[in-house]
């Protein structure tokens, strides 16, 4: 059995360009010099860190199939990384569809990650990642 929303992209297009439309992912970092750990040690990512890197995105290369929808569309979603490159807390500051927000935040949880870094030293870091979703990147 097929499900409905994948049935409706083979019948409406070509799988293989669903497939290949891209989602663009980043980190983006806090306007602002210093970053100072909060109360439980954890860093914003701000311009005088290196931020955490994404390792693998699990939805790499699957494109619009990964969340079902159509058109463009950005989210922005703020991340712990942890010192082994797992993320948690995930918060959703701005998303143009609300039905994304559920998959997006799966897809980010089951990424991987590298850790920030201060002064060289691996540390858990706090930083929001925008994704844009579509042919055309979306204006954020």
């Amino acid at each position: 059995m097929i499900d409905f929303h994948l049935e409706r992209y083979l019948v409406k297009g070509s799988i293989g360009h669903e497939i290949g439309t891209q989602i663009h992912y980043g980190f983006i970092p806090q306007r602002g010099g210093a970053s100072n750990p909060d109360s439980n040690g954890v860093y914003p990512f701000t311009r005088s860190v290196t931020g955490p890197r994404v390792a693998k995105f699990s939805d790499e290369k699957y494109g619009r199939i990964a969340f079902v929808h159509e058109g463009n569309s950005i989210c922005d979603v703020v991340l712990t990384i942890d010192l082994k490159g797992k993320a948690s807390d995930p918060q959703v500051t701005h998303c143009e569809r609300p039905e994304l927000e559920k998959p997006a935040i799966d897809s980010l949880l089951k990424s991987q990650y590298t850790p920030g870094f201060v002064h060289g030293k691996a540390v858990p870091m706090r930083a929001s990642m925008h994704l844009e979703y579509g042919d055309i990147p979306a204006k954020p």
